[in-house]
């Protein structure tokens, strides 16, 4: 067995690690805005007693609607 096998196994074992951590952090700091626009969508689809599609087609509308009053007020 050669020395450069061995080498490039371990970094592509650290590699694997650094991409597993990185992709834990970005969900842990995605996750209390996934957990909000969860909570979000479900309270629209019951308070509109619409399904799932229609309560993110809802909140989509909201958003544009919230982003064109925003640009016209500024």
């Amino acid at each position: 067995m050669d020395r450069d096998e061995d080498t490039s196994g371990e970094e592509a074992g650290r590699w694997a690690r650094f991409k597993a951590g990185t992709v834990g952090q970005i969900v842990a700091g995605l996750l209390p805005f996934l957990l909000v626009a969860v909570v979000l969508v479900l309270a629209i689809a019951i308070f509109f007693g619409v399904s799932a599609k229609a309560a993110l087609a809802l909140l989509g509308l909201g958003a544009v609607g919230l982003g064109a009053f925003v640009a016209a007020h500024n």
